[in-house]
């Protein structure tokens, strides 16, 4: 008997994902070794429009280095996993700018989850198009938002970002990963770091799972092993500590306190990112219209459109929009990116005129947040070497150093002995129920 040869572009193929994926696995490392190399030197970043992040997680590192827990000593808004992690990171390195220490807490999770997701056999050629997005985002400490013009970094939607980052690699697991004990556990450790960083985001994380079930990647046995595992591990970690039941009770303090309905807010997101959820409705609307051609019963078509791109492009688009509704600040609808990636390997097969319409409008949801990423991280690093000046505070010590415009500085050191002397203008202000600038 004799075997057939591989055809030569099959083999061109498995060549090429080979070493896309070997590529990947290396950028991922140099990453972290790029990471840990910023975090050990005293560096000063160009602040953005907001700090206080940065400032809440700094306390809770130094309550967690005396023995306070999150939540159980101190209120914590969110979850545990980031204070704990950045408080390790900052015994590592005690003299990182917190700007980048507190972005990079979470490296420590989701690092060696996305590794996990990457070294599965399935994943080789899809290796290098998750990663490369992944470190853009994950890079600096950067918001897919404009609050001020000022070029800077942020120094606040830390929490969310966190989420973002995790909620990017649960979608890649959940759609390029085949039912296995593997993508069982993957699925568990990746819910219960989504609920130990902010609950918003395990909540998205719940829909985009039981919807894995509903359009058949996961099994109905696997799905429910995962969430009691999880919640196995949320009642062991409760049971030793306390810290469950406390993060529960601020999260419901936290809701009694948030009176605005949901409709409002899914608004809100909507308009602020519009150049994405515009382009991803049009792709949504032409991938059910042309699903919608396909041969077969319509029960058939109704269960390829559900199991297929549109299906997981509207659920997706709607989990992340209901995970923004709660964000000040984040890596809004990066979690489309591995969506993106399933659309275009479904039209790659394709034939026909709806095809090129298709790409065009899968890049016109993907390259806005990347670009914009790319630019904000551009603008802020480049405008660090203009006509800035250093925060003259060497009482803060890694708090404060930070850079800004000299303009900017010139003007803070005016404010402070106006507001004084113009008191009566800010009672005013103030009793009007007005900030002193329309920006805030």
């Amino acid at each position: 008997m004799t075997t057939q040869p591989s055809a030569p572009g099959a083999q061109g193929r498995g060549a090429s994902g080979a070493a896309g994926w070997l590529l990947a696995l290396a950028l991922l490392a140099l990453f972290a070794a790029a990471a840990m190399l910023a975090l050990s030197l005293p560096l000063r970043l160009p602040l953005g429009a907001f700090y206080w992040d940065a400032a809440v997680y700094l306390d809770a590192f130094q309550r967690i280095h005396i023995g306070q827990m999150p939540a159980v000593d101190f209120f914590a808004p969110v979850g545990p996993a980031g204070y704990y992690l950045g408080a390790w990171l900052h015994s590592a390195f005690p003299q990182a700018q917190p700007m980048l220490l507190v972005n990079w807490a979470i490296l420590p999770l989701v690092l060696p989850l996305a590794l996990a997701v990457l070294l599965q056999r399935d994943m080789k050629g899809l290796a290098l198009a998750l990663v490369v997005p992944f470190l853009v985002f994950a890079a600096l400490p950067i918001n897919l938002a404009i609050f001020y013009p000022a070029p800077g970094l942020d120094g606040f939607g830390t929490y969310n970002r966190h989420a973002a980052l995790l909620l990017y690699w649960l979608v890649a697991a959940l759609l390029f990963l085949p039912s296995s004990r593997t993508k069982t556990a993957l699925v568990a450790a990746f819910m219960l770091a989504l609920v130990l960083t902010k609950v918003t985001g395990a909540v998205a994380g719940a829909i985009l799972v039981g919807y894995a079930w509903l359009a058949g990647r996961m099994r109905f046995a696997d799905a429910v092993f995962a969430a009691l595992a999880c919640l196995l591990a949320l009642a062991l970690i409760d049971l030793a500590t306390g810290l469950i039941r406390a993060y529960l009770a601020d999260i419901l303090t936290l809701l009694r306190l948030n009176s605005e309905t949901l409709l409002p807010r899914l608004l809100t997101v909507a308009s602020a990112k519009f150049g994405v959820v515009l382009p991803a409705a049009a792709l949504l609307a032409l991938l059910v219209w042309t699903g919608g051609r396909e041969p077969g019963s319509l029960l058939q078509r109704a269960r390829g459109l559900v199991a297929g791109p549109a299906g997981w492009l509207a659920v997706t688009l709607f989990a992340l929009a209901l995970f923004e509704t709660q964000n000040t600040g984040s890596l809004e609808f990066i979690a489309l990116w591995p969506v993106l990636l399933l659309v275009l390997r479904q039209e790659r097969s394709r034939s026909g005129g709806s095809r090129l319409a298709v790409m065009v409008l899968t890049l016109a949801v993907a390259l806005p947040s990347l670009l914009l990423g790319i630019e904000r991280g551009a603008r802020a690093l480049a405008g660090a070497r203009g006509d800035v000046v250093a925060l003259p505070a060497p009482e803060l010590g890694p708090f404060g150093r930070v850079s800004l415009k000299r303009g900017l500085a010139e003007r803070a050191g005016f404010m402070l002995a106006l507001y004084p002397a113009q008191g009566g203008a800010y009672r005013a202000l103030a009793e009007a129920g007005l900030e002193p600038s329309a920006l805030f």
